[in-house]
């Protein structure tokens, strides 16, 4: 049976909502298999099927294409990725005076015009920046307000792309001066970031910090403080800290800005080639934010959803599709053994990839995820 007619045995096949988190980047280890047991298998609704049959056409070792006449096989459809909204928080201090100025607007320049940007939703505010009070008066109300409100780039050129018309647009005019508000700014885009998933809770969203110095001017000063502004917002609302730090800023603050807002270690850009550098890590920014965690639904079609007949299957641009095996839970995710598990195997309501299965579809442009209902769960 082709994919088309399998899809029309449900009027409304499952999407499944990404929802926010990052997880650390480490090796691949996934487990191949049949994703339907030999046996009858329980569907969502209560009912039993007959025999199974293999997830693959090949018997499950990873075949071209899916037996869509499995059994066991209720409903299926491809994972759908959230909204992404960075928030970038950009250093306009007069240390930023000169080349180093002129490199970093033209990497930013260059991240937004991508084409591998587009669905992104990016936003920009500036610090010091008197226009909007996010200044040494260290207000942090009014460093929660964006210069550039975040909007979604297309694979169109400004102006026809209207956000990225909107970001180049800010930097006219714009000349570096006056001291580093650093806490007082973060703060105010962890705000902006916090207030928005409060009202989009199954979006993502993260503040990326770019600094070449030291906090001054407005309290708190001290890095472990500044560090804990970041913390609150990650552990709150899984708000996500990116912390870039050209020459000049101190690695420990980067580091410890980073890690408390849960993107491992921070950035750093070096005097040579900066502008090119500071365009990798905003890449690398941007593909790290792919999302690894699912909404788990009570139900599909008005059916009960049993989160025992649940399976994953991950497919890499150009590859064959991979079955993604159960474990019981994080603690049960190593380095070499990927997988998926439940926040709560009695009452699921979400369903997270472990490290190293995450770290391989965040290092795969184009990758697909499918989720396969009605067959019984296979183990990791």
């Amino acid at each position: 049976m082709s994919r088309s007619r399998a899809s029309s045995r449900s009027s409304s096949l499952l999407k499944w909502i990404m929802v926010p988190r990052l997880l650390g980047a480490v090796g691949l280890g996934l487990s191949l298999g049949a994703a339907c047991s030999a046996g009858g298998s329980h569907l969502g609704d209560g009912t039993t099927t007959g025999q199974g049959g293999d997830l693959f056409e090949d018997g499950g070792t990873g075949g071209n294409g899916f037996d869509w006449d499995a059994a066991c096989l209720k409903a299926s459809d491809q994972a759908t990725e959230v909204p992404v909204s960075l928030m970038l928080m950009f250093d306009k201090s007069g240390s930023m005076l000169g080349p180093k100025w002129s490199q970093s607007t033209a990497a930013l320049q260059t991240f937004f015009a991508d084409q591998n940007s587009a669905g992104l939703r990016v936003g920009l505010s500036f610090f010091p920046d008197s226009t909007t009070g996010c200044d040494e008066s260290c207000n942090v109300a009014a460093c929660a307000v964006p210069k550039v409100e975040p909007g979604p780039l297309t694979n169109l050129s400004s102006p026809t792309d209207t956000q990225e018309q909107a970001l180049f647009d800010a930097f006219v005019g714009v000349t570096p001066g006056g001291g580093t508000p650093m806490s007082t700014a973060l703060q105010g885009a962890l705000d902006w970031a916090t207030t928005y998933l409060g009202s989009h809770p199954f979006e993502k969203a993260g503040v990326v910090l770019v600094t070449d110095g030291e906090p001054a001017d407005c309290p708190p000063l001290d890095p472990p403080s500044i560090a804990a502004e970041a913390a609150a917002a990650y552990a709150s609302h899984g708000v996500l800290t990116f912390a870039i730090g050209l020459e000049g800023a101190y690695e420990s603050t980067i580091d410890d800005i980073a890690l408390a807002g849960g993107t491992g270690v921070g950035l750093f850009i070096g005097a040579d080639q900066a502008q090119q550098k500071l365009v990798d890590a905003l890449n690398h920014i941007r593909g790290s934010t792919v999302a690894c965690d699912f909404v788990v639904p009570s139900e599909v079609d008005g059916q009960p959803v049993n989160p025992d007949l649940v399976n994953v299957v991950y497919t890499p641009p150009g590859g064959d599709p991979v079955l993604v095996g159960q474990v019981a839970g994080e603690g049960a995710c190593t380095p070499d053994k990927g997988g998926w598990y439940y926040d709560n195997p009695d009452s699921p309501t979400r369903l997270t990839f472990c490290d190293s299965t995450c770290a391989a579809m965040q290092s795969e442009l184009g990758a697909k995820v499918d989720i396969l209902l009605g067959c019984t769960s296979v183990p990791a």
